[in-house]
């Protein structure tokens, strides 16, 4: 029996793509100070948790369901790729401080160009518009909730793991930084 592919089917499917790529390919340098404290592993469990409880949501609780129209999906397919270029643009502008895990470099330096210089965070601002895409494909209120409450959540300690990593190697002057820019949306959050 043939099986359409769903949108959701379809943006999981490039997301994890990316991931893999970047995985592969950002993995912190011997002799960083690691201080990941497990954000990356709680991460990938939310991701996962997110993405089924989204999936099940959408099969069990059909009354929440809301149709997108074809510029709804075309909408929604443009938040993605937006956020994934943002999550790019972000990972590529730190070069070769970027990792997977939180890490810091013997040679870091704090970066302030491109997208750092807007926010402080612009890769989880790519990474959650690209989940905010992949929970409107399921076309379900419940499940919009269902995919995105675990991964934010995952989200602020990461963040608060990764920005305590930043102050103790950089101290006042990334409280100088954090007091110029925002963490995730910039003049605003």
């Amino acid at each position: 029996m043939a099986h359409d592919v769903s949108l959701p089917e379809v943006l999981g499917l490039i997301y994890l793509v990316s991931e893999v790529a970047v995985r592969f390919a950002r993995r912190s340098a011997r002799g960083a100070k690691a201080a990941d404290a497990g954000s990356l592993a709680l991460l990938w469990v939310a991701i996962g948790l997110g993405i089924g409880l989204g999936s099940t949501a959408t099969n069990l609780i059909q009354q929440a369901a809301f149709p997108l129209s074809r510029i709804g999906r075309e909408a929604v397919m443009a938040v993605f790729a937006s956020g994934l270029a943002l999550r790019w643009w972000s990972i590529l502008a730190l070069g070769s401080f970027f990792t997977v895990d939180v890490a810091i470099a013997a040679d870091h330096r704090l970066i302030r160009r491109g997208p750092y210089h807007l926010m402080r965070h612009p890769s989880y601002t790519g990474m959650m518009l690209a989940f905010v895409a992949l929970a409107l494909a399921f076309q379900n209120w419940i499940a919009l909730a269902g995919v995105l409450l675990p991964i934010a959540a995952a989200l602020a300690y990461r963040i608060r793991i990764e920005e305590a990593a930043l102050l103790g190697a950089f101290g006042d002057e990334y409280r100088q930084y954090a007091r110029s820019t925002r963490r995730l949306v910039p003049g605003v959050f």
